[in-house]
């Protein structure tokens, strides 16, 4: 019998959160799942409220920043109740600045994948950094997509990259470099989450699921394919000013539609063109008030 990755932030409702948009067009990739979806934030007076988002990162950070095995010790102490201020005492430190900068993003990659996709997060760039003691791993996170059937092992290893920046076609385009790069390390990518597998801590089944699907042996090869889970936040672009809200969510909307729409072929094309045809993307886009700014203001917020 198979067993699921456990997944690391339980008991959440996504829609509570954010609001999905049904889109009229998708990427049309292949036949593997593949998709994009857009999420939104609440409004109010014409602009996102960030007060769900924040108490969802103030609520989960300790589980995105600390291993399940950091997470089980704490617990066993009788200490869960600390893993929060550790995660934001970790990210303060002056040598984890990038991280902190990229926390944001990092978490809602993190957030969508594990909620919106159901693939549990196997591995953060945190985690393999304070395991190897390197940071040279080029995706943010690895997440797990399982697509078992019956006895037979299969899933994806889905490895995550974000980016939190103004201009849609911008924060495209930057996906799609660290994407490139990491299919062009792909095997160094996948070796070091070979190494770091089975010094995490996972109830014996999992632990033992995950040895059988990812770990070669003489009697077993690997059972995963690679894709790509990128989380893209960029500038909604409408000036509050100048909209009744009452007719503010139509108009944001139809907006949120026409980027879409106007990137969407952009987005197809420069997969096909880098190369990256064969593998599954799965896509998350949310609009920001100001995504630069507003993601040194969340984070923090939160921290």
């Amino acid at each position: 019998m198979n067993t699921a990755l456990p997944t690391t932030l339980p008991n959440i409702d996504l829609a509570s959160v954010f609001t999905e948009v049904t889109l009229d067009e998708q990427l049309q990739l292949n036949s593997d799942g593949s998709g994009l979806r857009l999420f939104h934030l609440q409004v109010r007076n014409n602009k996102f409220d960030y007060a769900s988002l924040e108490d969802l990162l103030m609520n989960r950070l300790g589980h995105f920043v600390l291993s399940r095995a950091q997470i089980a010790q704490y617990e066993i102490e009788g200490n869960l109740g600390s893993i929060g201020l550790q995660a934001s005492r970790f990210l303060r430190r002056p040598e984890n600045q990038e991280l902190k900068e990229n926390a944001l993003g990092n978490f809602m990659l993190h957030a969508f994948l594990e909620l919106a996709l159901g693939a549990p997060k196997l591995l953060s760039k945190i985690e393999i950094a304070e395991v190897s003691g390197t940071r040279q791993i080029l995706c943010d996170a690895v997440h797990l997509l399982d697509q078992s059937t019956g006895s037979k092992l299969r899933a994806n290893l889905i490895f995550g990259a974000s980016n939190v920046v103004g201009d849609f076609g911008d924060t495209v385009d930057l996906a799609l470099e660290r994407a490139v790069a990491i299919a062009e390390n792909e095997d160094a990518e996948c070796k070091l989450v070979d190494q770091n597998i089975l010094q995490q801590r996972f109830e014996p089944k999992t632990t033992e699921y995950l040895k059988n699907l990812l770990l070669p042996t003489a009697a077993n090869s690997a059972n995963y394919d690679v894709g790509f889970g990128l989380f893209l936040a960029y500038d909604l672009g409408l000036d509050p000013t100048l909209y009744q809200r009452e007719e503010f969510p139509q108009v944001m909307e139809q907006k949120l539609k026409q980027d879409l729409r106007a990137h969407i072929g952009h987005i197809r094309d420069e997969i096909q063109n880098r190369g990256l045809g064969i593998y599954p993307f799965y896509i998350y886009t949310l609009p920001m008030n100001d995504a630069e700014s507003d993601r040194v203001t969340i984070t923090e917020a939160v921290l």
